[in-house]
């Protein structure tokens, strides 16, 4: 069977699938977008914490800073998923939502959930 030039090869389409899949996964994982936060984030891999947010917790949380250094990975880990997941929605003449405010929303929240090993926070509404 000749090859007329105009067929791709099984390697090429398999390069290509996975260049899709890589560019589809990235597009959702560093998306802002809420329907894409509340729909695909969830269940992507725990990503570590975006180094604007760790000076707050270092700053905040005398608890964060008591743990020991695998304890302190899983609280950045769930607090970062915190804000991935949520919509923080400002509400009595506040302007706007800055990093610190998020920190300290998502750093109190999982401080009372830390000890449980499979958690979820299943509450409506903005933040």
């Amino acid at each position: 069977m000749a090859n007329t030039g105009n067929s791709l090869s099984i390697p090429q389409i398999i390069v290509f699938s996975i260049l899709i899949i890589c560019f589809i996964y990235f597009r959702i994982r560093y998306s802002d977008n809420p329907l894409i936060k509340r729909n695909f984030k969830k269940y992507l891999f725990l990503r570590n914490l975006d180094k604007t947010y760790k000076p707050y917790l270092a700053q905040y949380f005398v608890f964060y800073n008591s743990l020991n250094i695998k304890d302190k990975l899983v609280f950045e880990r769930r607090v970062q998923k915190f804000i991935d997941l949520k919509q923080f929605i400002p509400r009595g003449g506040i302007k706007g939502i800055n990093p610190e405010m998020k920190v300290l929303i998502a750093g109190s929240a999982i401080q009372l959930t830390l000890d449980i090993r499979t958690f979820t926070l299943h509450i409506s509404g903005g933040y």
